[in-house]
């Protein structure tokens, strides 16, 4: 049921391969993600693999929501069709987001689905959001809050309470643009949640180019780009079409880069981009160097590819979509991932 007199849409877009769908009964499909126990406690509190919910609980879960303001299931677009992966319900207090599989985690959707909360409820005329809540164990939640302006109001010994106020346009809801050419200097002051518009040159390089890479600073010799000072985007794109300087270009998931990273940090690599999380020794290779992580929309390579204004082909041309390319970049939309204090968005 929508907000008291007010039209419901029926689909809110959120990115090319991403969008709320308006809630329709179905309360069936959720029940694959609401079996995973991480998903259970964000949304009760309680973690006991004993109590997976069934579904009972996903229906009168649905239901309630539903008849408390606008329920979405969040969908994404894998092979050609939607696929539900979470819900929200757009609310003035407390209103719930849960992404129900762990492979959508981590990616900056949370951020996305409740920004477009904040956008929906301020053109409604609402002036706050009040009571969103928020378990103390759930830091990467609190970080989602707080980096888009909400602020703690009171606390209990398990839960935080935090309230947004709509009639302000609060200073982390701002993109940073920011060159390359400056992460040296200001690479160690971005934390994390913020969003970045990044411009200049980068480096495609998977787990592929980073053993070869690797191979020749065993042997003494120079990588095929300059370590020092880089911004290494985690990425393997396709054959450019006609009219574009390069095809799909989103993001590998970062873990399969860890082994070789804190080497690469600790010769300069300042700024690394790709998706999901990163292992313990490089978040400490991090911090110590000052250094960044910022984080692409997965799934969303075709608007990469609209931020890529050339692609060179510079080394290990037969790796073929693992080659390293040097890119230009102008204000290609990341969020910061990790921060050199070692501040994380990612659960």
């Amino acid at each position: 049921m929508p907000l008291p007199g007010v039209e419901q849409p029926p689909v809110i877009g959120l990115t090319g391969t991403l969008r709320l769908k308006r809630y329709n009964g179905r309360y069936e499909l959720a029940l694959p993600g609401y079996q995973d126990p991480v998903v259970y406690q964000n949304s009760e509190g309680i973690f006991d693999e004993a109590k997976i919910p069934d579904l009972a609980y996903v229906k009168g879960m649905c239901q309630y929501l539903d008849a408390h303001g606008e329920l979405y299931f969040i969908e994404a677009l894998e092979g050609g069709a939607w696929t539900p992966v979470g819900d929200v319900t757009i609310k003035p207090e407390n209103p719930p987001i849960a992404l129900w599989f762990a492979a959508y985690r981590g990616r900056g959707i949370g951020t996305l689905v409740m920004k477009k909360v904040i956008e929906r409820l301020r053109s409604l005329g609402y002036a706050k959001i009040a009571n969103s809540t928020v378990y103390k164990w759930n830091q990467a939640s609190l970080a989602l809050h707080q980096r888009l302006g909400f602020h703690i109001v009171r606390e209990t010994e398990q839960d935080y309470y935090l309230e947004l106020d709509l009639t302000q346009e609060g200073e982390n809801m701002e993109e940073i643009r920011l060159h390359t050419s400056e992460l040296g200097e200001k690479a160690a002051l971005l934390r994390a949640g913020q969003r970045v518009l990044l411009s200049g040159t980068a480096y495609t390089s998977r787990d592929a180019a980073h053993k070869r890479i690797t191979q020749q600073l065993d042997q003494g010799q120079e990588p095929p780009y300059p370590l020092d000072g880089a911004a290494i985007y985690y990425a393997g794109p396709t054959p450019a079409p006609e009219g574009l300087a390069i095809g799909s270009c989103g993001p590998t998931t970062s873990t399969r880069m860890d082994p070789y990273t804190p080497r690469f940090l600790d010769l300069g690599v300042k700024a690394m981009i790709g998706k999901g999380k990163r292992s313990a020794p490089v978040v400490e290779a991090i911090k110590r160097n000052g250094a960044v992580y910022l984080c692409a929309i997965g799934g969303a390579g075709a608007l990469a590819a609209q931020c890529i204004t050339a692609c060179e082909v510079i080394a290990f041309e037969d790796l073929g979509c693992e080659s390293v390319k040097r890119l230009e970049l102008r204000d290609f939309p990341l969020i910061v991932g990790i921060d050199c204090t070692g501040g994380s968005i990612l659960v």
